[in-house]
């Protein structure tokens, strides 16, 4: 961002599947941490994890 703000990843909403998108593991994992309870009970779990990118294939 360009207020300097952390950005840990994006969030998108396509139909029914609401997607986590981050640079890395790590701040994939905290924005999984933050979302979880603010969407307990409206989203159902996380189906499929992906990684991509160097190393992490």
């Amino acid at each position: 961002m360009d207020d300097g703000a952390l950005v840990l990843g994006s969030v998108s909403l396509k139909g029914r599947r609401l997607t986590l998108e981050a640079n890395s593991v790590a701040r994939a994992a905290r924005g999984k941490a933050l979302l979880e309870p603010v969407l307990a009970g409206l989203v159902g779990p996380c189906l499929v994890p992906a990684f991509h990118g160097a190393g992490l294939r």
